[in-house]
């Protein structure tokens, strides 16, 4: 596995931090007693895209995964946002504390970011949390294993598959059919066995198969032969049929042999001005686009209004803190859990704090909480002027 431990914000004496990116069992990273969120630092060797994430929990009831461009300082992106892995149910029960999850791009349940997989990460920190309420004094929370995948698992299947090219033909009887062929196969074996064929239609056929073909060609040529001639005789009696119908009908009621041509002349140029507009209306509906293509896909600034903007948060304590969190992340912003010189805006709760000033020194924007959660309500980003503090 590239990746090594750089860094770790706690750990009990007993079970350390590296023990994370260890697989043996009973080895785990835990935080000291009574302490509900910490992370971990890893280095990927080298820089590489991120395709999946398997966590194996050891207690914790949030996870987070943020990533970075830079070998140092403190740009973070948002590469898993933060997932459940304890209902609160389970957390005061007991149960659920060892769950393991797969996060991998595309999936709609436990996803990454589209940018995991496109963006070559130098760090990733992963971080655990738990609802401080939820946290006895002497429990500890943490993780037992975390598996970073930074091959592209479809050019690795693509490398394993063999290249078959070749084309291979075998002679087969329909009465030699193996059990483990296709369905295809084994049906047309009951239809010869429930149905005879004459000896001259019971001669092996030849079976074409193509590498990578879903199905298999079972029809003899001579048989194909015989099934267009058969066709053409058909389609010429039906219209023969068809004409005398008609002359007869035409003679019963009184109408010549020279009007039931003109008749019949009349009735094939109304079959082809008919034949001619149905071909039309197909061409016409097929150029009209499918309701589903019409509709336009969203522009980037509609679904992430607030991309750009750089947050961070003071004097708001969990769970509150989290959901701004949460929804800063979903509106395209990122998140700094210290202000940093990157911030463009704190959201605060009182004035006169240490990152308040900080904030103002810098020429940051200090706003409410209620601007970011009034934008989550509209969905766009609205003007700070009423909401700075």
């Amino acid at each position: 596995m590239p990746v090594r431990l750089v860094a770790c914000s706690s750990e009990d004496d007993a079970h350390r931090g590296g023990n994370a990116l260890q697989e043996e069992a009973y080895v785990k990273w835990l935080l000291r007693k009574g302490e509900d969120q910490g992370y971990l630092v890893l280095k990927v060797e080298p820089p590489s895209p991120v395709y999946a994430i398997e966590i194996l929990n050891a207690g914790s009831q949030f996870v987070e995964v943020l990533a970075s461009e830079e070998e140092h300082g403190e740009e973070w992106r948002s590469l898993m946002r933060k997932a459940l892995m304890r209902t609160e149910l389970e957390f005061k029960q007991g149960k659920g504390a060892e769950r393991s999850r797969t996060f991998a791009y595309g999936d709609s349940k436990a996803s990454l970011l589209p940018c995991s997989s496109t963006t070559r990460w130098c760090r990733l920190k992963v971080m655990v949390s738990c609802l401080s309420e939820l946290l006895e004094p002497d429990k500890m929370i943490g993780l037992a294993c975390v598996k970073i995948q930074t091959e592209n698992p479809l050019e690795s299947a693509a490398c394993c598959s063999p290249n078959k090219t070749s084309k291979e033909v075998v002679q087969v009887s329909p009465s030699s059919v193996d059990q483990h062929s296709s369905t295809f196969t084994a049906r047309a074996s009951n239809a010869s066995k429930c149905n005879p064929l004459d000896e001259e239609k019971q001669k092996p056929a030849l079976h074409f198969h193509c590498a990578g073909s879903p199905s298999s060609t079972l029809i003899p040529p001579d048989d194909k032969e015989q099934l267009k001639r058969k066709n053409a005789q058909e389609q010429a009696h039906k219209k023969r049929t068809n004409t005398r119908d008609v002359i007869q009908l035409h003679q019963m009621s009184g109408i010549s042999s020279k009007k039931v041509g003109e008749v019949k002349r009349g009735s094939d140029a109304s079959n082809t001005v008919k034949s001619d507009a149905s071909s039309r209306s197909q061409q016409l509906d097929q150029a009209v686009p499918a309701p589903a293509k019409r509709r336009k896909e969203a522009k980037p600034a509609e679904r992430f209004p607030l991309r750009g903007v750089y947050i961070a948060i003071s004097g708001i304590e969990n769970p509150h803190r989290a959901q701004l969190r949460e929804q800063a992340l979903a509106l395209g912003a990122q998140y700094a859990p210290q202000w940093t010189t990157g911030c463009t805006h704190l959201i605060c709760a009182f004035p006169n704090t240490p990152k308040y000033r900080q904030a103002k020194s810098d020429g940051g924007v200090v706003v409410k909480a209620s601007w970011l959660e009034h934008c989550a309500t509209d969905k766009r980003r609205l003007p700070t002027s009423q909401y700075e503090m």
